[in-house]
Formats: structure tokens, C-alpha cells, sequence
């Protein structure tokens, strides 16, 4: 019983993760990653690399730094609803598929939420990064269960 809390919290802690990141508006949104890919020096290598102007590599990895974002964030997600779904189904089938239907509704529920923030937009193109993190998690899943690793 202990264990399901934990999974239950987990969850929703993560789905809380998600929801204070797509709280921010534009501005902030955008502040925020560019910070975080300012710290590395992935922006020199990307100016050197291209010879292009420092702001130029610092929008473009930014735009990759949030496409990973998207990817990741629901990665984790998949898992975690995953490690939680499992608990109540013995069927890994119909685990991994619960697991999706969870994912994606929420996936489209952020992109919705964002569509209420001063600044943002909910795009479709979202909705696919969301989910190709949603497929990458419950495919390791699947292979981590199949093995009993």
C-alpha cells in the first residue's frame, strides 16, 4: 500500500512539474531556457561550428534545447504512470496502453493550459514532442518489464 502512495505522489508531483513550467509566460518561458543554455558552452561550439552570430546559435539551441525539454519531460512522465498503472494491472499490454491514454490527455491538457498564458500557444507540433517522450518512456518500460530487469 506504502508503494502505491509513493507511485501516486510521484505522478503527481511530475504532473505538477509540467503544469509550473507551462505556467510561464512568454517572456519568462523563454528567459528560463535561454538561461539554463547560456550556462553551457553549447552556444560557442554551435557560433563556431556554423559561423554564425551568437544570438542566432543561441535561438537555435535554445528551439533544441526546448524540443529535448518536451521530449524528456514526458519520458519521465510515461515511466512514472507506467510504475504506477502497474500496480493495478498484472497485463503489461494493458499497462502500456492506460499509461498512453494518461499521457496523451495530458499532453493535450498542457498544450490547452498554455493556450490560457499571456504569451504562449498551444501547438499541435507540442502535442507529437510530448508524445514521442510518451513512446520512448513506455517502450523502455516494456523492455525493462520483458527482460525483469
Amino acid at each position: 500500500m506504502k508503494k502505491k502512495i509513493i507511485k501516486w505522489i510521484l505522478v503527481v508531483i511530475w504532473m505538477g512539474v509540467i503544469f509550473y513550467f507551462s505556467n510561464f509566460n512568454s517572456v519568462k518561458s523563454t528567459n528560463q531556457s535561454r538561461s539554463i543554455v547560456s550556462k553551457t558552452n553549447i552556444v560557442e561550439i554551435y557560433e563556431e561550428k556554423n559561423s554564425v552570430t551568437n544570438d542566432t546559435a543561441l535561438e537555435n539551441v535554445d528551439r533544441l534545447f526546448r524540443k529535448v525539454a518536451h521530449v524528456i519531460e514526458f519520458f519521465i512522465l510515461a515511466i512514472l504512470v507506467c510504475n504506477l498503472a502497474s500496480e493495478y494491472n498484472s497485463s503489461l499490454s494493458k499497462t502500456i496502453f492506460i499509461s498512453f491514454v494518461v499521457c496523451f490527455i495530458y499532453s493535450i491538457s498542457d498544450e490547452v493550459h498554455q493556450l490560457l498564458i499571456p504569451g504562449r500557444s498551444g501547438e499541435i507540433r507540442d502535442i507529437i514532442k510530448d508524445n514521442i517522450g510518451v513512446s520512448l518512456g513506455l517502450l523502455l518500460f516494456y523492455i525493462f518489464k520483458r527482460r525483469k530487469i
